[in-house]
Parts: structure tokens; sequence; C-alpha cells
């Protein structure tokens, strides 16, 4: 992936749909949760965020390569498949422990539950769709 094409197209997707739109509030019904991972912690959430979105992209990438799938429609299945299925194992791990409330994703994960997956899902799609427009623009040029 092109380093800058991936970071424009994470920083838009997360300013567009979190900031300006306001989806995990919408999806997950849990604004003060939401407020503090995106506002209070501004400063550590955003590149955890950044972490995460390359490493469920790498994932998705690794694993569409070895399954041989060049569609853009497959990639992108692919992305929603895994990304559910990421999401849900740690909210899985997470629901199925005692809430730690030292620890942000105990809460997080207690909080929102399941629902943080349609936002990862969304999240990571537009992430992807955005960076894979980036990258047709700039190869004509």
């Amino acid at each position: 992936m092109g380093v800058l094409s991936f970071l424009f197209a994470s920083f838009f997707s997360l300013f567009t749909l979190t900031y300006l739109l306001q989806l995990p509030h919408k999806i997950t019904g849990k604004a003060s949760i939401v407020s503090e991972y995106y506002e209070t912690n501004f400063n550590s959430s955003i590149p955890m965020d950044m972490l995460f979105i390359a490493a469920y992209l790498s994932l998705s990438l690794f694993l569409s390569n070895m399954l041989g799938l060049h569609s853009f429609v497959e990639q992108i299945f692919l992305l929603f498949i895994s990304t559910t299925i990421l999401t849900s194992v740690f909210c899985f791990y997470f629901l199925s422990t005692r809430l730690n409330s030292q620890n942000f994703f105990s809460r997080w994960f207690h909080t929102v539950g399941y629902s943080s997956v349609i936002y990862d899902v969304v999240l990571l799609n537009v992430v992807y769709i955005t960076y894979m427009f980036m990258q047709c623009k700039t190869l004509k040029y």
C-alpha cells in the first residue's frame, strides 16, 4: 500500500465518519464512551485506530492474495468478513471476561457490545474504498 494514500484514506474516513457524521454515536447509542475514546483521548486513540486499521487491512489483503482474489468486489467482501470476524472475536473475548474498569477496551465492549462490529466494518470498507480510489487516480498521472 502507498503509505501516503493509506494515511490520507484513514484520516479522511475517520474524520468524516467519526466527527462529521458521528457514526459511532449513532450506531452504538453510547455517546459517553465514544466521546471518551474519540474526544477526551484523541491523542492516543487516533494513532491506535491507525494501527488497528493497518492491521485489519493488512490481514485482509494478505488473505486476498492467498485466496487469489483480484476483483474489487471480492476484496471488499473479504474485508467485510475478516473485519466482522476479528471485531467479533475481540468483543466475545472482552464480554466473556469480567468488566475491568481500568481497561478501556473492556469498558468499550461491555458498553457497546457487538454494535462495534458494524462501525468497524463501515470504517474499514470506507478506508479501503477511499484508498483504492486514490490509487486509481494517482496511477493515471
